[in-house]
Formats: C-alpha cells, structure tokens, sequence
C-alpha cells in the first residue's frame, strides 16, 4: 500500500464514476475487510474512510501501513489469484466500491473511457509488488533447439481450440488467474477477437507450446485495446495498424527462440495484409527484450486480467521488418540478451542517479 502523498502522485481518478457500474460497501471502524490467507475474488478502493494493513516479512517482522480513500484494498489478491497477503482493518468507518469481474465486463462494454482510467490507475499501486513477485531474468533462460518446433496458421476449429486450451492453462491454471472470458468446462478461453482474429499455435510434434493472435485494424474493431494502446493517435490507425494479444508460452520454452519464431509469424502475417504499426503488451520485466526488438512503450501501464501489470508497446513494423522477421538463431538470441542485458543496467545506472 501507499500513503496519501503518493496516492496523488499516482494521477487522479475519480471513484464516483464507478457507482453506476459496481456495488458499494459500508464498512465501521474495526471491521475486517481482508483477511490474511484468503483468497478474494475482488477488491475495493475507498471513497471515504481510512484503514490499515498489517504486512510480516520472511523474518517475522511486521509492519503497518495506512490505507487512505481512493486507495485500492485487495487489488493484488485480486489480479493474481493468490491469498491476501496481510490483514485489512478499517480505521475509521466509511464506504469503498467493490470491483470485481462483472463490474468490470459492464465497464469494459458500455464505458470503455473509465475502463481504461480504471486499469492505468490500478496498475500504478499494484505493478511495483507484482514486478517484486517475479522470478524472471534473462541469465537462467533456456536455449532450446528450435527446428523441431512447429509455428501453425490455426485454419481449422482443433488447431484454434489447442491454442485457446494453452491459453486457460496459462492463464488459469498455471498463473492463477480469473479471466472473464474462461470456459472452465472446456477448459478453453476465447473472446470476441478471435472472431476475426488470426491465431497462431506453436507444436512440439502435437503438444501445443505457445500461440499469439493478430488482429488488424482494417477487419474489425479492435474493442478496448483502442483505448489501452492509444491506438487513436496513431496516423495509422485504423486500416494500417494490427495488435498482437495472446501471447503465451509454455514456462519450459520461454525465454528461448520460441518467442521470436512467433513474433516473426505474426508480424509477416500483418505486413501483407496491410498493417504498417504492430502493437502489443508485455509484463514490465520483459520490457527490455521488445525494447531491443524496436518497440517502444506507447500507452500507461494498464492491469489485464490475465496478465496483470502490463506495458503497452509498438513498433513500426515496416521500418523494423527485417529486426522483427528474421527467423531466430543462437547467435542472434545471445545478441539480444546482451543488449537487453545493458539496457536493464543503463535502466538501474539512470535510476541511481536521478535517486
């Protein structure tokens, strides 16, 4: 949690224009609102009232810290499926909206504008503890042969569900995510751009390993990502731009060539139908790796449901052909860990010196 000063700095987001959207709670001084070890399957940001955490680090030692109104409770538990991580009292009676995933979906579709302010102001409390949570580097990534790996146009409805399956696996089983758009019956999750979307699947003989959607502007509306990428103040947008979404990858594979066989895929995909800027998004702690490919961060970071914190990035896809279509090989994969290495290094140089 942050303190009041740092809640201002974080931007202004007004809690009031959620009401129509999302229950309220009311709450007196003394309640519980989280209990550490409990799961949630929402969480709250205050419109009055104030409240305190109680965190314990690995030592056992705790600490407590002030929630003030407009500060979200639970927002963590929320986004990653874990169990609360520390106690929620109230301090002060008071009352918080509830956000949980139907209030999101009737966001989402009839106001997409507080939707998106929604998501860049949630990610700017939750992304420095979930990028803390990650366990990600560079140093101790695979380097698996890639020729046996298989990148497939999904042409017919089993290749199409194989990467919808890869996706719930991810997504839900593996990260512990709550998507809105999961089947748990089928165990797939699938969304309205698939309709028009072109998914591609990875195949190590028939186990899929990893996929990624593109979806062209100039065949159907792009939905909230218009907003979350910013799309609209591209001069390419609509006809000329495609977004790439879905990204996944098996944990065994990643961080190898895989990643870049599918990129180069999807972005030859895009160019011949007539995309020039591809847009996509990415955990922060791969920010470096597309950083070195060419993307640039275009947008705020926004929370996803299915991937939490994310960054918003593009690249112009025409001038970066050649960088973003090669197919990959061992010598190039070493080229670009040492840049994105060196990059993460300059990051944490400027970092310490602006500090």
């Amino acid at each position: 949690m942050r303190d009041s000063s740092e809640a201002t700095e974080a931007g202004a987001f007004a809690l009031e224009t959620l009401l129509p959207y999302a229950q309220t709670l009311d709450f007196q001084s003394g309640d519980v609102l989280r209990q550490k070890a409990q799961h949630y399957s929402d969480s709250l940001l205050l419109l009055s009232g104030t409240a305190k955490v109680d965190l314990e680090n690995p030592q056992g030692e705790v600490r407590t810290l002030d929630i003030a109104p407009g500060q979200p409770v639970g927002e963590i538990s929320f986004l990653s499926g874990r169990p609360a991580t520390g106690t929620v009292t109230a301090s002060s009676a008071g009352q918080a909206v509830v956000i949980d995933d139907a209030a999101l979906d009737r966001l989402e579709i009839t106001s997409p504008d507080i939707a998106t302010a929604l998501s860049r102001y949630l990610a700017r409390f939750a992304s420095e503890r979930l990028e803390r949570d990650s366990s990600y580097s560079f140093s101790d990534l695979p380097m698996e042969d890639a020729d046996r790996i298989e990148v497939k146009l999904c042409r017919t409805p089993e290749l199409l569900l194989k990467a919808q399956a890869l996706r719930y696996d991810i997504y839900c089983n593996e990260l512990g995510r709550s998507s809105p758009h999961a089947d748990t019956e089928k165990g797939i999750i699938a969304d309205s751009l698939d309709e028009f979307g072109s998914t591609f699947v990875a195949l190590d003989g028939e186990d899929a390993i990893g996929s990624i959607r593109i979806n062209c502007g100039a065949e159907g509306d792009l939905g909230l990502y218009a907003n979350l990428y910013d799309l609209k103040k591209s001069p390419h947008y609509p006809k000329e731009v495609f977004i790439c979404t879905k990204f996944v990858i098996c944990e065994a594979f990643r961080g190898g060539p895989l990643a870049m066989k599918l990129i180069a895929a999807s972005t030859r995909y895009g160019l011949r139908r007539g995309g020039r800027e591809c847009y996509m998004d990415t955990i922060p702690s791969l920010m470096p790796f597309y950083r070195v490919m060419g993307f640039e961060v275009c947008a705020e970071d926004f929370v996803h449901r299915e991937n939490g914190v994310s960054t918003p990035m593009r690249v112009n896809a025409e001038e970066k052909t050649k960088r973003l279509t090669r197919e990959p090989s061992r010598e190039r994969l070493a080229s670009l860990y040492q840049k994105a290495q060196a990059f993460i290094e300059q990051q944490k140089a400027d970092n310490e010196a602006s500090s």
